[in-house]
């Protein structure tokens, strides 16, 4: 069994942006792989919860980027469970050259639901994730909180197809990814970010309209608006 987890992926040509640099979206899809793996190897992976009619989501996840990658790199994502904390599982990463130079550092927090209620479940109904979880932290930084302030402004609307559903019924994390580096774009923002908070409040199902916005008050915020009712799906802050 290992408490740690390595996978090796090179930077395609679809994983990188205008500037030949890797996207934020091939970055997560990086990570979610690693994660997934490792918790199928621990024997507490989508495989295992599926049976019991649950499943894990993504509730948030922080990013600090010290280098993108470009095309035709290398680079090596290692990843482990560190603790467990009322209902979330918090899982760290760090992402680096194979010769060890770090890339980045991420830190991520999980909860397992019940997928008719869609409600979070506690996490030892279904594993003792403690005896797989490591001290070892990624990122050490205060995690700035998300700001309550409400003004904000439409950039742009999506509407999820079924080519963005997961197995789980609803639109996959990392395409929010993609909606928030069209945000940016748009919004005229710095593309080279340093670190990026994810949160995922509400899922986004086949469909449903979304708002993409940013706050005209708080540099750096942006999140997604349902439409039909008014439900906040994500907010994203981007340094």
């Amino acid at each position: 069994m290992k408490k740690i987890w390595k996978e090796q992926y090179a930077v395609n040509w679809d994983d990188i942006s205008l500037d030949g640099k890797l996207t934020l979206t091939g970055l997560n899809i990086m990570l979610q792989r690693a994660a997934t793996y490792h918790a199928e190897h621990l024997g507490f992976g989508f495989t295992q919860t599926s049976a019991y009619n649950a499943s894990w989501v993504l509730f948030r996840i922080h990013l600090e980027l010290i280098r993108m990658p470009e095309w035709c790199d290398q680079v090596v994502v290692e990843t482990w469970p560190r603790v467990v904390k009322g209902l979330a599982a918090f899982r760290d990463f760090i992402v680096t050259t194979p010769e060890g130079e770090v890339l980045c550092k991420a830190t991520s927090e999980w909860f397992i639901i019940d997928l008719t209620s869609r409600r979070p479940q506690r996490i030892d109904k279904y594993v003792d994730v403690d005896i797989y979880t490591t001290d070892r932290q990624a990122v050490t930084r205060e995690f700035p909180a998300l700001s309550r302030n409400t003004d904000y402004q439409t950039l742009f609307e999506v509407v999820p197809k079924y080519s963005d559903m997961d197995m789980n019924g609803h639109t996959n994390a990392r395409k929010y990814f993609d909606w928030l580096t069209d945000a940016m774009y748009l919004n005229k923002s710095d593309m080279g970010p340093k670190y990026v908070q994810m949160a995922y409040f509400s899922e986004c199902v086949l469909g449903e309209p979304v708002a993409i916005q940013y706050n005209t008050s708080v540099k750096g915020l942006y999140r997604g608006q349902k439409r039909e009712n008014d439900k906040t799906a994500f907010v994203a802050l981007v340094e």
